[in-house]
């Protein structure tokens, strides 16, 4: 590309063509160098950045805030963890610092019906996870049956 760039300028000049090509190389090969210095820094600012948000997520505990505010949170937890590899863009890390600071930011704190609800959410999902160890050899068809439908029924509302 440099060199189809180079040629097509030099096609247009009626200087001596040797000190034009010399003096444009030396241009572009220091603006080159300039750019991968800026990108090497953004992506470093950029990932300790996301490293923060990450960290500050972390922190946060999940019976303090709303179920809801809580799973905004881990959605975009996941996000920024999968981002926060060295081959991410710098924009990309920026992206993902910022959903994820505006989901803490985003956080409610749960109130006392919200832990309520919280607790009942988990004694339902312990009650899904026994019903799904179940072996059905061990009861009536008719019975099992009964477990099978109230279990289809409870994941349909569980979290």
């Amino acid at each position: 590309m440099i060199e189809t760039l180079l040629q097509a300028i030099l096609e247009q000049v009626d200087l001596p063509k040797k000190d034009i090509e010399h003096n444009l190389r030396a241009l572009l090969n220091e603006a080159v160098t300039k750019m991968d210095l800026v990108s090497k820094d953004e992506i470093e600012s950029q990932k300790t950045a996301l490293n923060n948000a990450i960290k500050k997520a972390k922190a946060k505990k999940e019976a303090s805030y709303t179920i809801a505010s809580w799973d905004k949170l881990e959605t975009a937890l996941k996000a920024a963890e999968a981002i926060n590899t060295s081959t991410a863009t710098a924009s990309k890390m920026q992206s993902a610092a910022k959903k994820l600071e505006t989901a803490i930011d985003s956080l409610k704190k749960a109130t006392t019906s919200d832990k309520n609800l919280r607790t009942k959410f988990d004694n339902l999902e312990a009650l899904i996870k026994e019903a799904e160890d179940l072996d059905n050899n061990d009861y009536t068809s008719d019975s099992y049956a009964k477990v099978t439908t109230a279990l289809t029924a409870a994941k349909k509302i569980s979290i």
